[in-house]
């Protein structure tokens, strides 16, 4: 991405025209400025606001006064962290002569087509994405890349575990080896507006409320005239789901209902809700035979976490990174 230049004759300018120019010239350093180097290459703050953003929107919706300031801070350092360790994987990858074909290129731009249901929602999530055809298919093949050098260097190094490692997992955590308990449950929630709107928010929710217990069967069609969740086009349903699933809050109200039971109004940091249990199911104990497949798989994940973060931090040793984010 090349940097904006403003070439100015400053003998030709008035002081006012020259303030403005100032400020213009002040305000592409900001959206330009290194944010990160990672060996010759250079990481600029447009890049990471690319990236930040959107997951930022998302995450904002979450938190609200100190919360959302830190939260925000470590979402940034974690972002920039990411698109460094990209980086250096790409980097490493290029080093190691890894390349790929235009045939591998068009078959992962296939699997990728095939994951939206037609060709103009492709289109368009490239398009949301900041993509044209050509650096969206230049993305494919470095992602391609750093697949292989994954492959080459982690994966071929990772064995299965054995039976044995499996079993003795399982006896080790034998008392977690279960279904947990889980209910299912439908919620209408209203989403807070700010620190000026609560009493609005409170009111609202109560007024849903009073129609709710007037009408407990009808639940599902309050949901989809009232919540603000995205839970609201299947009637509020939430599906099935364990404690950690959830905000504390939340699960402290859900799991403490009965089948068809409606909770009074209460607040998380969505904002305020109103749920009812319509199904519960209890904790059973699985036996080895009905989890070692799962198991197996989970332990040959843990592994290839463990080594790819070990190959992460040698890139880093090895490399020269420098951050200068705030």
């Amino acid at each position: 991405m090349k940097r904006n230049k403003l070439n100015l004759k400053i003998y030709l300018l008035s002081i006012g025209v020259l303030l403005m120019a100032v400020a213009a010239m002040a305000e592409r350093e900001v959206v330009d400025r290194v944010v990160a180097r990672v060996n010759d290459e250079i990481i600029l703050y447009s890049e990471f606001s690319e990236r930040f953003n959107p997951v930022m929107e998302e995450y904002g919706r979450f938190l609200e006064g100190a919360d959302l300031q830190k939260g925000k801070n470590e979402l940034k350092e974690n972002v920039l962290d990411q698109i460094i360790d990209e980086k250096l994987l790409l980097q490493k990858a290029r080093l190691e002569g890894i390349t790929v074909s235009d045939e591998e290129i068009d078959q992962g731009i296939g699997e990728i087509r095939n994951r939206f249901p037609t060709e103009m929602e492709f289109k368009d999530e490239i398009a949301r994405q900041g993509l044209t055809g050509g650096n969206f298919r230049e993305n494919i093949k470095d992602q391609l890349k750093v697949i292989k050098l994954i492959n080459e260097k982690i994966r071929d190094g990772v064995s299965p575990p054995t039976e044995e490692d499996a079993r003795n997992y399982y006896m080790a955590h034998e008392e977690q080896m279960g279904s947990p308990e889980q209910v299912q449950a439908r919620h209408i929630l209203v989403r807070s507006s700010g620190e000026n709107s609560l009493e609005e928010d409170k009111e609202k929710i109560r007024e849903i409320y009073e129609k709710v217990i007037q009408s407990p069967e009808n639940f599902g069609e309050f949901a989809r005239e009232y919540s603000e969740c995205g839970s609201a086009v299947r009637g509020g349903d939430l599906g099935s789901f364990s404690r950690g699933d959830m905000v504390t809050e939340f699960e402290e109200v859900a799991f403490n209902l009965d089948i068809n039971e409606v909770s009074e109004p209460f607040k998380t940091r969505f904002g305020y809700h109103i749920v009812k249990v319509i199904g519960r199911r209890g904790s059973e104990k699985r036996s080895y035979e009905e989890v070692k497949d799962n198991l197996k798989n989970m332990l040959y994940q843990m592994e290839m976490e463990r080594e790819y973060e070990r190959f992460l931090r040698s890139l880093r040793d090895e490399s020269r990174v420098s951050k200068n984010l705030f």
